[in-house]
């Protein structure tokens, strides 16, 4: 199937540009607010405080990393639209201003801000001539000042001669991040046809409901998709399913996937045991730091979050799970910016809750947007657009089988979609950062 064509047949039913709203295949609502918010405990509300202990099995030196990886992957891209030019782009929603206080590159920022009888901001910008960007991923940098109550998108809008449009987005986890930051952006909606070998204009959006807001956006880039498309499985919380369920459903297709641990849990009910993780790393499983506590990493003191990641990655190394130690999945999703400086410390790539389907080659490995497997239509298609449009799908789970979870039919039916689907590659964590540290992506 060409792509353009593709894009056609995924586009029915997604709401207009012209309607100035993220009408989210995967996840939004009527105020503003992403309904993608901090993952439930498979444990309930009350989580008992994990003793973390300060002592590692091996000195901090061998346990950190260095930030040559880091800053190489922020760099990746080319410039696609700068925001230096009075006048190159203008309001339909909201206010647009090119602003010279806030920047990343250049001398000016894009300033997207509304007042309260305003749903979202919208800047436009029409191209001279037609522009091509066709197998094209999009990052952008974005500081959020306000509002920071919730999880707010921002979005890209690519539009054709006759306004058909393909729209990107990534979630912004507002309380926490007031920094810039790169943002690897997903494909969210398409609508009618898009040429994007005749791309003529740009949005950018940001969609607030009904609170006043002030959003900076810079450093606008682009950068290739991939002739293969990636599919990644992970596990949050060691769940007894991902080796009752997950694992023998994929070890059948060849496939291994990723499990973000929490120690404490292991080996009691409804957990993996030891036994079990060793059994699966044998098949190419890994395992990565996942430390849930009572509270969200933006809650702890920058000294138990440095004490902890040293710990969860001396306990990996020391139980042979090496290939994942440079991994971590955020607990509830949630990192501000100077838990983030901390992680950077330890990992190379670490996930956060939605949103998936961005270019491989990704310039913020450290907020790595994921797809939510509990959804199984938004998966499928996601899986669908990965083998056609050369993207990255990292699919997140909890528990499998279990009340609000997916069902062992739909994890199975997506593992053998994802097996029967051309163009489509399964990886862990660590085989994605060799592609990236190796350059391939």
């Amino acid at each position: 199937m060409r792509r353009r064509h593709f894009l056609s047949t995924v586009g029915v039913g997604i709401a207009s540009i012209a309607g100035g709203c993220l009408g989210d295949d995967e996840s939004s609502t009527a105020t503003g607010r992403t309904d993608t918010a901090p993952p439930r405990s498979t444990t309930g509300a009350t989580e008992p405080v994990e003793p973390t202990g300060t002592a590692t099995s091996r000195p901090r030196s061998s346990l950190t990393v260095d930030g040559e990886f880091r800053a190489a992957r922020a760099d990746v891209g080319t410039p696609v639209a700068d925001f230096e030019t009075a006048g190159s782009w203008s309001a339909s929603r909201g206010d647009a201003s090119l602003q010279s206080g806030e920047r990343v590159r250049g001398e000016r920022a894009l300033r997207l801000s509304t007042d309260r009888t305003e749903s979202e901001a919208i800047a436009c910008r029409e191209f001279d001539a037609p522009r091509d960007f066709s197998n094209r991923g999009f990052s952008l940098a974005a500081k959020w000042e306000a509002p920071s109550d919730a999880w707010y998108q921002v979005a890209l809008t690519l539009r054709d001669a006759d306004g058909d449009f393909l729209r990107f987005t990534q979630v912004v986890e507002a309380p926490h991040r007031s920094d810039w930051h790169r943002l690897d952006l997903g494909v969210h909606s398409v609508g009618g046809d898009p040429d994007l070998t005749r791309v003529t204009g740009m949005d950018v959006m940001t969609w607030v409901g009904d609170g006043a807001s002030r959003v900076f956006v810079d450093d606008l880039r682009s950068v290739p998709t991939a002739d293969t498309g990636y599919v990644l499985f992970t596990f949050d919380d060691a769940p007894e399913s991902a080796y009752t369920v997950a694992y023998p459903a994929m070890r059948e297709r060849g496939f291994a996937g990723c499990v973000g641990v929490i120690k404490r849990h292991l080996g009691h009910s409804g957990y993996l045991s030891l036994d079990r993780m060793d059994e699966m790393a044998a098949a190419g499983w890994e395992f990565c730091s996942h430390p849930q506590f009572d509270r969200a990493l933006p809650e702890m003191g920058l000294d138990r979050l440095d004490d902890t990641l040293a710990a969860y990655k001396s306990w990996l190394y020391d139980h042979g799970f090496d290939r994942g130690a440079e991994t971590m999945i955020y607990p509830y999703g949630a990192v501000d910016d100077a838990a983030l400086e901390v992680v950077a410390d330890y990992h190379r790539l670490a996930f956060k809750v939605e949103r998936g389907q961005y270019s491989p080659r990704v310039s913020s490995p450290l907020l790595l947007g994921r797809t939510d497997g509990d959804r199984f239509e938004s998966v499928c298609q996601a899986i669908d657009r990965a083998a056609r449009y050369g993207l990255v799908v990292p699919i997140m789970y909890h528990a499998l089988n279990a009340e609000g979870r997916i069902s062992k039919a739909d994890f199975e039916a997506t593992v053998d979609l994802v097996a029967d689907t051309d163009g489509i590659e399964v990886i862990t964590p660590s085989e994605y950062l060799s592609k990236l540290r190796a350059g391939e992506l």
